[in-house]
């Protein structure tokens, strides 16, 4: 078997991959990127194709090209069936030509030096007295070691290399089923063009724990889908089932034809909590850093792709590669969207409890205004819109004990993820206490 020696190997060319490549490569270090399609079909990907513009800025990505933007949109627009809005949260945002935006990640990071190899499967991490030295890849019969002091896992969902780590890692879990989201997209034309904003549809007897969207594209087109969790029962062809419904409901779609259709899975948990391990990192999908709420994962995956790469850099410079130098990266995730991620998981699984009338109930109730500023919008309700949104709720007594409880939990989490450890040797202890006491479930 032959092999390869690089400063750093980074599996799986997507959005996360090559961002970490070229930030790294600008440095003048030798990167090897693993990708497992052809080279003409990276950039591909199931998704709903939207972004926040201010994710470019804090990853420090450049924004997508004109070629690259398909719309410019100014509000996502929350709905609990197919016509009744509920409320916005404001805010600017493109919606992607996913495939040339992928593609232009490459290049750049190619232009820096990454050198790309495309075709190859990775089979397992490789490892030495415990420590992550590269990966392990095949190209039908051909067998080839990409070795380096450290290693990147941004594979997606399937985490090629995290999963093939032995489970003294700490590093190596798997995803549960019900934390899981499939995914049913059409490309649809529509009559007309849609309005320049993204719309999410809850609607517990089409899309139940999940939701319906509709993001416009160029022109006339749109990105339109179902997504919910993953179980026994669902296949292809029950997601069709239930995705025509959404389209026969809906006055946008009624008259749309389809253009293509494909099925994918995000994962819908709480970030990895650790996502290091010893000359070892994993961003993006593969350590399950998408938005609970929405599977919203391309800013993530950038912001993710900028923190590793600094570490990493420092981590070179010094030639320290331990599972405690690499540290930093957990902790400046955490502070910056791990905390919000993981607290946004509990605010998941409250609503997958929910029955219908529940839920109508109880996101009429946040309507209380009608736009809101950001994600974070509870912070923007003043004190007697929280007491009218007690009293709304108090009228569903089920529906209030349960709020009320996870208010509680909320809280008691988003404190705990503020001492989020600065270093690996107390991570145990902080670990620990995030199960025992507050008695969460997977973490």
């Amino acid at each position: 078997m032959s092999s390869q020696n690089f400063d750093v190997i980074i599996a799986g060319a997507g959005i996360a991959g090559c961002s970490a490549a070229k930030f790294i490569a600008k440095n003048g270090y030798r990167v090897a990127l693993i990708e497992v399609l052809p080279e003409s079909k990276i950039g591909l990907k199931v998704c709903g194709d939207g972004v926040a513009l201010h994710d470019f800025y804090e990853s420090k990505i450049l924004p997508p090209t004109k070629k690259e933007i398909e719309r410019e949109v100014e509000e996502i627009r929350f709905f609990t069936n197919s016509e009744t809005r509920i409320f916005s949260i404001m805010g600017k945002g493109l919606t992607l030509n996913r495939y040339s935006f992928g593609q232009r990640l490459l290049k750049e990071a190619q232009d820096q030096g990454a050198q790309l190899f495309s075709k190859r499967l990775v089979t397992s991490a490789l490892l030495s007295n415990g420590n992550v030295v590269g990966i392990t890849t095949k190209q039908k019969n051909d067998k080839k070691d990409f070795k380096a002091p450290i290693t990147f896992d941004a594979t997606g969902i399937v985490a090629s290399v995290r999963t093939t780590l032995p489970p003294t890692s700490r590093i190596s879990e798997a995803i549960d089923t019900f934390d899981i989201g499939i995914g049913y997209r059409e490309y649809r034309q529509l009559d007309e063009k849609f309005d320049n904003f993204c719309a999410i549809y809850y609607n517990w007897h089409i899309s139940r724990g999940g939701y319906c969207w509709i993001i416009p594209k160029r022109d006339n087109l749109v990105n339109t889908g179902i997504l919910i969790p993953l179980s026994r029962n669902v296949d292809s062809n029950f997601l069709k089932k239930k995705y025509s419904l959404f389209v026969k409901e809906n006055t946008n779609l009624k008259k749309s034809n389809c253009l293509g259709s494909e099925i994918g899975l995000v994962p819908l948990r709480h970030p990895l909590l650790n996502a290091v391990s010893d000359g070892f990192i994993s961003i993006g999908d593969s350590a399950f850093q998408t938005n609970p709420l929405n599977g919203y994962g391309i800013g993530p995956a950038m912001l993710s792709a900028k923190i590793a790469s600094e570490v990493a850099i420092v981590c070179l410079e010094q030639n320290k590669f331990s599972r405690n130098d690499l540290w930093k990266f957990n902790y400046e995730y955490m502070a910056k969207l791990g905390k919000r991620y993981t607290t946004n998981k509990i605010m998941k699984d409250f609503i997958q409890t929910l029955d219908q009338a529940e839920t109508e109930h109880f996101f009429k109730t946040l309507g209380i205004k009608k736009y809101y500023k950001s994600s974070n919008f509870i912070k923007e309700l003043s004190n007697p819109d929280k007491i009218k949104i007690l009293y709304d709720l108090s009228k569903r007594r089920s529906l209030f004990s349960k709020f009320l409880k996870l208010m509680i939990k909320i809280k008691s989490v988003s404190s705990h993820c503020d001492k989020y450890p600065k270093n690996s040797w107390n991570y145990d202890i902080w670990i620990n206490e995030l199960i025992n006491k507050l008695q969460i479930r997977n973490y």
